[in-house]
C-alpha cells in the first residue's frame, strides 16, 4: 500500500461584520493498492472538538467517516473501505474554526 499526501492547505479569513476569524485547513490522503489482490483498509484520524461556546468547529470529510467516536474515543474518527487491486482511494477533510477576533 502506498500512501501519498495530495494536500495540506492552511487559509485564514476575517470577518468584517461578525468580527469573526475562520481558519480553514484541508488535507487529503491517497491510498494506492500496489497488491494483485484487493484490500481491506482501515484509516484512523482525529478531529478537534469544542470546549469554548465562542468558537465553533466545522469538519467535513469526503468521503463521509465509517465510524465517528471510534473505539469510544471522543475526536477519533474511522474510514473502512476496500481498495481493488492496482486502483487508489482519497479521503480529503477540511477543517473550519471560527473565532472571535481580538
Amino acid at each position: 500500500m502506498m500512501v501519498k499526501a495530495l494536500i495540506n492547505e492552511d487559509k485564514g479569513e476575517k470577518g468584517v461584520l461578525n468580527r469573526t476569524q475562520t481558519l480553514t485547513t484541508t488535507q487529503a490522503y491517497e491510498f494506492t493498492n500496489q497488491h494483485n489482490r484487493p484490500v481491506r483498509l482501515q484509516v484512523l484520524g482525529s478531529e478537534p472538538i469544542s470546549r469554548d461556546d465562542s468558537l465553533k468547529v466545522d469538519v467535513t470529510h469526503t468521503p463521509p467517516v465509517t465510524e465517528r467516536n471510534w473505539n469510544d474515543n471522543q475526536g477519533m474518527v474511522a474510514w473502512e473501505f476496500n481498495v481493488p487491486s492496482k486502483q487508489s482511494q482519497a479521503i480529503r477533510s477540511t477543517l473550519a474554526n471560527q473565532l472571535p477576533c481580538q
